[in-house]
């Protein structure tokens, strides 16, 4: 983000407005009691769902430590799409209505994927699709090749999700065998430049690094665009999954070039000074895969990856003496990255498909987990910490599976509201509680910049004031974000202000306003605000679409 993208003041003033029927705030010590939900899939020796299992038949544990159910729910599609039921425990009450929105991001991996494959798994996307989702949830699809690109943003319009899957069809795939040829034919190349006599193994081993740092970078890039889709979920509601359909995640993603080149020692001469295999190391990503799940436990995301390569098989290896070696060596190396995708799976509740080519089994399975699946809840008290917790559901001899995500992390109210703020740059699902209320006015130049001139209002009641002798108090921060039309995103802003106004003017005061002159050069088209009621942890959202070129100058 430009430097010279950001608030340059925040004026608060309570301006006097027409009387309101406000009911008078409660005011007395509040003890913040929260409580840590976590969704739990059960399914039986088939894997088929397990519904009508009760609070009793489950046990959660923090940390190690055993933790009382507080908040049990069985939600269960038994009739029309959308109808859930509650639990044995709780048949009188609702399933809270976070439960009854599905939130489904389609991640598409063509840095990795062969088109044929691809499109092979798509038509099982469109069904699965098209028969699970429901008003009230929402679907975004995200494409990796070259860079990311939001190929649908998050909607529930069915034409528009139907259309999105029909493009994904004509989006040009990168992935297949091509580097591997490239490599080879480059060995191949230095291997003919010297013949009859033979080039030393370090020659060789200098082309091999080279591919091999390409493929750890495309690797690393790939994870990062991952972990910021995922991260974009945080702050939105709802039951989150993320379906990532991808050909190779591995956390060594360097071994199968090592061990190509070591399957050609005779070809080198000193072969015995550097071991290709031994190099690979070098390259591991130790912790690609616990990233990966440490943000998705963080944003409330589970994972269900999908190798779209199913049952096949490397088969670009250029002669007979070299395939058998390699096709064991590229086994190993299909392994590492099945291993990273049911790890990222496993840690999250998810569940991962691969080696296998039954697509529709794949996304049966997640229809499942969307259609069953069970809520507890257990309360937490204290000062949160931002701290990563351990957590796992257990079942009392039932003889059933059970899935859950195996951490998470309870933040505090400061880092939920940036991660919400950022969140709603991109996805407008978040709930205004204080009914916050956004006005831009006209522009100014300043240098290469223009300065918007922009009024929060947040109603009185809404607010937690305290009485302080005759006078009224209270306390909030605003939160900023800033969107620019290449994607980038500043970080986040945060200003507390205090206000206070005599008591017995509040009858008449209808909201309090906050001026905030934004300065942003012509890339910035969005600002996300949030407002975080201190006292009662209430909070507001809006977002500002701002004029493009010289408009509202």
């Amino acid at each position: 983000m430009n430097a010279r993208t950001a608030v340059l003041a925040l004026i608060v003033t309570v301006l006097h407005a027409s009387p309101t029927s406000a009911q008078q705030p409660f005011f007395g010590e509040t003890v913040e009691v929260r409580v840590t939900s976590v969704e739990a899939i059960v399914t039986d020796a088939n894997g088929k769902p397990v519904p009508g299992l009760t609070k009793e038949d489950f046990e959660i544990f923090e940390n190690g430590a055993r933790q009382p159910i507080t908040h049990f729910a069985e939600v269960r599609e038994t009739g029309p799409a959308g109808t859930l039921t509650a639990g044995a425990q709780e048949a009188a009450a609702d399933a809270p209505a976070e439960l009854r929105q599905r939130v489904i991001t389609v991640f598409v991996d063509n840095s990795t994927l062969e088109m044929g494959t691809r499109n092979n798994v798509l038509p099982q996307l469109r069904q699965f699709l098209n028969d699970n989702v429901r008003p009230g949830d929402a679907v975004a699809m995200y494409v990796w090749g070259n860079g990311l690109s939001a190929h649908l943003p998050l909607t529930d319009r069915k034409d528009a999700i139907e259309q999105a899957v029909g493009t994904l069809d004509n989006v040009v795939a990168r992935g297949g065998p091509g580097w591997r040829q490239d490599f080879e034919r480059e060995i191949e190349d230095l291997i003919s430049t010297y013949s009859p006599e033979l080039p030393r193994m370090v020659q060789a081993m200098t082309i091999a690094s080279a591919h091999a740092l390409r493929r750890t970078s495309e690797t690393r890039q790939k994870a990062e665009a991952l972990k910021s889709v995922i991260s974009s979920l945080r702050g939105v509601e709802g039951r989150k999954v993320l379906v990532f359909l991808t050909q190779e995640l591995s956390t060594n993603p360097a071994e199968e070039t090592f061990y190509f080149l070591e399957s050609m020692s005779d070809k080198f001469l000193e072969p015995d000074a550097l071991r290709p295999s031994s190099e690979a190391r070098h390259y591991v990503l130790q912790d690609l895969a616990k990233n990966i799940a440490a943000t998705a436990n963080t944003a409330g995301v589970t994972l269900y990856p999908i190798n779209a390569s199913g049952l096949s098989t490397d088969s670009t290896m250029r002669d007979a003496s070299q395939s058998a070696f390699l096709t064991s060596r590229n086994a190993a190396h299909t392994n590492t990255s099945t291993q990273t995708l049911h790890a990222i799976a496993e840690d999250t509740g998810g569940k991962a498909t691969a080696g296998s080519g039954n697509w529709k089994l794949a996304f049966d399975t997640i229809a499942n987990d969307l259609g069953v699946y069970y809520s507890l809840g257990y309360r937490t008290s204290g000062e949160r910490q931002d701290r990563v917790k351990k957590v796992e559901v257990r079942l009392r001899e039932k003889g059933y599976t059970v899935r859950a995500r195996k951490s998470i992390v309870e933040q505090t109210a400061a880092t939920e509201m940036t991660e919400a703020v950022t969140s709603h740059l991109f996805h407008s699902r978040v709930n205004n509680d204080l009914g916050i209320q956004t006005r831009l006015g006209n522009a100014t130049a300043s240098g290469n910049s223009r300065v918007h001139p922009l009024t929060i209002a947040i109603p009185t009641r809404t607010l937690t004031l305290i009485p302080d002798g005759s006078d009224m108090v209270g306390s909030f921060s605003v939160f900023t974000a800033f969107l620019r039309s290449d994607g980038e995103v500043s970080r986040v802003g945060k200003q507390t202000q205090q206000v206070r106004f005599p008591a017995a003017s509040l009858v008449n005061r209808k909201a309090v306003y906050v001026k905030i002159d934004v300065t942003a050069d012509s890339a910035v088209n969005a600002i996300s605000l949030g407002v975080l009621d201190e006292a009662s942890r209430a909070t507001g959202f809006a977002i500002v679409k701002l004029p493009t070129g010289s408009a509202g100058l």
